[in-house]
This record gives structure tokens, C-alpha cells and sequence, in this order.
């Protein structure tokens, strides 16, 4: 990975919003998100809408995340030491923090 890959990753943990949206009180971490953001108000038809819920994506992949997260059951990270299985890897690790802060004796 390069310095840049680590300086975005470490702007995703920021609370710096920047990039502001002229049309609306948005306001973004990343220039890419405005970017996406602004066809909203573009009127363009390149949203790709949801076909189970009111849900539109400005991209492909953003779709097939929502398709994966909210109308799947399918739960592909599973914990080595229990049988907790989750949607995604973040809330596996959030699991895996907790579960070891329990496990930690009292002083």
C-alpha cells in the first residue's frame, strides 16, 4: 500500500467533513462521495435502484453492498471461537473485540 492509500483510509476515521455539496447541506469526507452524491441532483438516470425496497445506488457495487447487507441472509464471516457469524467482516470484528474484553479478567 502507498501513503495515499493510508491517507484516505485514515480520512475515513476523521470527523472533517470538506467537501461540501453547492445544491444542499451535504457534506462529505471524500471528494469521490461528493462526486457520487452530486448526481442526485444532476437528474441523471445513472442511480441503479433497488428492486426490493426504495433504495437507489450512484454505482453498481454500492447496490450489490445494499443487496448483501439488507436483503441477504446469507452470513459469510464466522467467529473461529463461537458459532456467531455475521454480514459483514466489520461487525465480526466488533464481535471478536467484545468477546475478548468479556473474556479479559477483572483486576
Amino acid at each position: 500500500k502507498s501513503k495515499q492509500d493510508l491517507k484516505l483510509h485514515q480520512v475515513s476515521h476523521s470527523e472533517e467533513r470538506r467537501w461540501l455539496c453547492d445544491e444542499c447541506d451535504y457534506s462529505a469526507k471524500r471528494r469521490q462521495s461528493l462526486n457520487i452524491h452530486k448526481i442526485n441532483h444532476s437528474g441523471k438516470k445513472t442511480l441503479h435502484p433497488c428492486n426490493l425496497c426504495d433504495y437507489r445506488a450512484a454505482s453498481r457495487s454500492s447496490l450489490q453492498s445494499h443487496m448483501a447487507h439488507r436483503h441477504s441472509d446469507e452470513r459469510p464471516f464466522e467467529c473461529d471461537e463461537c458459532d456467531y457469524s455475521s454480514k459483514t467482516k466489520l461487525s465480526l470484528r466488533k464481535h471478536k473485540t467484545y468477546s475478548l474484553w468479556n473474556k479479559v479478567p477483572p483486576m
